[in-house]
């Protein structure tokens, strides 16, 4: 992935482990023009509220304060809604992932990492959400359009319900990635439950409104969606 540097573009670093947060913040001048710091949740907060144009949190969380950054993204959450949120995190508990897509991060990452993947997620969450064509062209003629999450064929729009809209958005997410059954049943349903009958039903469906199936299964990998080129 080439590396590209975004200027007017501000990230908020909040995480108190020094030899982490000195690589990380090495690692994102490489493409970020501005990157603040705050050793924990209250001053991540307070800079937050203090800077006027925050484009990017990354929250190194530490599983015993996980609950006060927790809080942290959920108040920043009530008045933006657009900030993008990276989790870097040791913690790879059910629940608390579940509680993290509830607030609306856009990636977790699991450790250990090494920095070239940190490096190449953020810069896809930043491209990604931040692409000036906000329309994907898919194959056979259909045309995602992310900012108001919908699906057209021809320039007519295609009825969907809110869970297809979802299955769409999430497996687009992330270019060519192979989604499994797991990450897709955490995201769309947002329980415990363990049921993969339901995700099966939900891409069938949704592929039998189509005449060429929209979403490919990936033999013991998961599921992608079809995109041009």
């Amino acid at each position: 992935m080439n590396t590209k540097i975004h200027h007017n573009f501000t990230a908020l670093y909040v995480g108190n482990d020094y030899d982490t947060k000195k690589n990380t913040i090495d690692m994102l001048r490489d493409l970020l023009s501005n990157i603040v710091c705050a050793k924990n949740a209250q001053e991540g907060l307070e800079k937050y509220n203090f800077l006027s144009d925050v484009d990017l949190i990354i929250a190194d969380i530490d599983s015993s304060k996980k609950h006060d950054l927790n809080n942290m993204l959920k108040e920043i959450r009530k008045t933006d809604k657009k900030v993008l949120i990276v989790i870097l995190s040791e913690y790879s508990n059910t629940q608390y992932l579940l509680e993290t897509i509830k607030i609306g991060i856009h990636h977790y990452m699991l450790k250990p990492y090494t920095l070239t993947q940190l490096k190449e997620s953020i810069q896809e969450v930043i491209e990604y959400h931040y692409n000036d064509f906000q329309t994907i062209k898919l194959n056979n003629d259909f045309v995602w359009n992310h900012s108001n999450c919908s699906l057209t064929y021809k320039d007519e729009l295609i009825k969907l319900t809110k869970n297809e809209l979802k299955l769409i958005d999430f497996l687009i997410s992330s270019n060519q990635s192979i989604k499994n059954s797991q990450s897709i049943e955490n995201f769309i349903f947002e329980d415990l439950l363990s049921n993969n009958k339901r995700i099966r039903n939900l891409i069938s469906r949704l592929n039998s409104k189509f005449q060429n199936n929209l979403i490919e299964s990936i033999y013991a990998q998961g599921y992608k969606i079809q995109k041009c080129g």
